[in-house]
This record gives structure tokens, sequence and C-alpha cells, in this order.
């Protein structure tokens, strides 16, 4: 699994872009991601904001270009599976100094889990 450092200060906006081009699944051009945020979602972006935008995700890893002539297509670095399992690594190591157990503590708040609740954990584990 790919290990992303500091790659999870995306902006609404730039997250707003990835989600789409994941619903999408295909590369796309910068041209098609402008006329859908400016066309359907109601953005005003001039080229250079998107660029901006664009160039920032490439930067985090989050984003690939290949070119074809001279037309760049762009599409997700990794799914949306793969980059909210880093990211959900990333909050537990950095909040529970990677221990699940200290986050089950945590969500519990100290208190004991009932059956049902120990019981969907442990199947959750076993998968």
């Amino acid at each position: 699994m790919m290990t992303l450092k500091k790659k999870f200060n995306v902006s609404s906006t730039e997250m707003e872009i990835l989600q789409w081009l994941w619903e999408e699944d295909r590369k796309i051009t910068s041209r098609e991601i402008m006329d859908y945020f400016n066309g359907s979602v109601g953005k005003t972006w001039k080229k250079q904001t998107l660029n901006t935008f664009v160039s920032r995700l490439l930067k985090k890893g989050l984003l690939e270009t290949e070119s074809i002539g001279n037309k760049f297509l762009y599409y997700p670095a990794l799914s949306r599976q793969d980059y909210e399992q880093c990211k959900a690594r990333d909050f537990l190591e950095k909040l529970y100094s990677g221990s699940i157990r200290n986050f089950v503590a945590a969500l519990s708040g100290g208190e004991r889990l009932n059956k049902k609740e120990s019981d969907e954990i442990r199947e959750l584990l076993d998968e």
C-alpha cells in the first residue's frame, strides 16, 4: 500500500476535484475539469486557478498525468479506497501511536464495550 506523508492537507476544492475524478474513473483533460466545475458546479475558475489546484494535487502525489500530443490527461494516483485507508492509517498514527486498541478505548470513552460492539469489532478485525 502506498504511504503518503503530509499529503492529507487537501483543501476542500482539491478534494472536490479528486472525488469527481474518482467518480468519472477515466483520464480527463484540464478543459473537461474546467467545463464540469464551471458549468455543473457553478465555479468561476479561470485557467490559472484550475492549474493551481491541479499542480498542488500533482505535487502531493494524489494526481498523475499523461501527455498525448499537446494534451495532458489527469487521473487519481490511487483509488478512493486506498486514499481513505492511507488517511485512516495516518490518523491512527498521529493520534493513537498506531494503536487500534488506544483508538477503540478513546472511542468508547473508557467504558466497556457491550457484547454486540465487541463481536462487531472482532468480526471486522478477523476480515
